[in-house]
């Protein structure tokens, strides 16, 4: 059975493997649709953290250091989720895929 990686940047020759080893995400999301939303996740707990130092350095206190944060993240998570939708539905209309090589 041939393998694919489902990630949405495969075009660009970026592995599922490759973003399962950079955000440390279960395996069993490789070569499965669902690394995306993995991926997705991953960097909004990242961004989130950026976000909530970058304010509390800007000067802002805890509190709304982290509604700040909260905020930035949730809606790049929303966009990111847009994206994968758009990307996904246009690899289905187009059949493309993209088979793991090597």
């Amino acid at each position: 059975m041939a393998l694919f990686n489902h990630n949405i940047m495969a075009g660009e020759d970026i592995t599922d493997l490759e973003y399962i080893e950079r955000f440390k995400i279960d395996k069993k999301h490789a070569h499965n649709e669902s690394i995306n939303h993995e991926i997705a996740n991953a960097v909004a707990k990242e961004s989130y953290q950026m976000e909530y130092e970058a304010a509390i350095v800007s000067g802002k206190n805890a509190n709304d250091a982290e509604k700040w944060a909260k905020k930035v993240s949730d809606k790049g998570l929303a966009d990111a989720k847009k994206h994968i939708r758009l990307a996904l539905k246009d690899r289905k209309k187009n059949n493309i895929s993209y088979p793991v090589t090597g």
